[in-house]
Formats: C-alpha cells, structure tokens, sequence
C-alpha cells in the first residue's frame, strides 16, 4: 500500500504499525499525534508520498477473534500448521465451521480496514 492509504488506516485505527518496504523502518502514530518510528518522537519527515507499506499484523486470543466475528465487524484470519490459513467472515456457515484444531492451536488476526 502506499502512504496515503496508510495514513487512512491510522485514522481509523491509530493503534495500527507499519514497516516501510524500502528499509523496514518500523512506523506507528505517536503520543504526540505524528507518524514516527516505533521508539521515537516527532515527525518523521523523510517519509514519500510513494513509499511503499506492509500493515503488521498483531495476533489476538481466538475468543476476541470469534467476537469480533459474531458482532459483525470483521473477517478474521487463523494461521495453522505451515502454509496453512483460513479466513472467515461473519456468515453463520463460517462461524460453524472453524474446527477445533484451529481453535486450540491456530493464531488468530482480525484484518484491518474491512
């Protein structure tokens, strides 16, 4: 994604980090209101309007995920086993067929934006 969507998303979620694909700086919003890397304070100003973006995505307790799930609000992803994901929506036929493997044993993401 490039910046302007970035900054979109952190408009909406001012929690969310980044890392910027050209030299995997790591960015979120500060305290103080401005885009900086993680561990800094001020704007960062050496940011382009065309770098590229990677959202990082935290991993969340499977029940928050299934919450988030039956309230209607996002697709969640689980992330089994190698090369294996799953993603589900808020259908009722996904709700009841996430299996038990996943369940116990899976990592769990609420995406972003959607």
């Amino acid at each position: 994604m490039k910046t302007s969507e970035m900054i979109a998303m952190l408009e909406e979620n001012p929690k969310l980090k980044f890392k910027r694909q050209r030299n995997g700086d790591i960015y979120e919003l500060g305290e103080n209101g401005f885009v900086s890397t993680v561990g800094r304070s001020g704007l960062s100003a050496n940011m382009r309007i065309d770098d590229d973006w990677q959202l990082i995505r935290e991993p969340v307790p499977v029940w928050e995920a299934i919450k988030a799930l039956t309230e209607g609000k996002k697709t969640v992803e689980c992330e089994y086993k190698p090369a294996y994901k799953a993603i589900y929506s808020n259908r009722m036929s996904d709700l009841a067929a996430i299996p038990i493997d996943n369940i116990k044993n899976g990592t769990w993401y609420i995406r972003e934006g959607e």
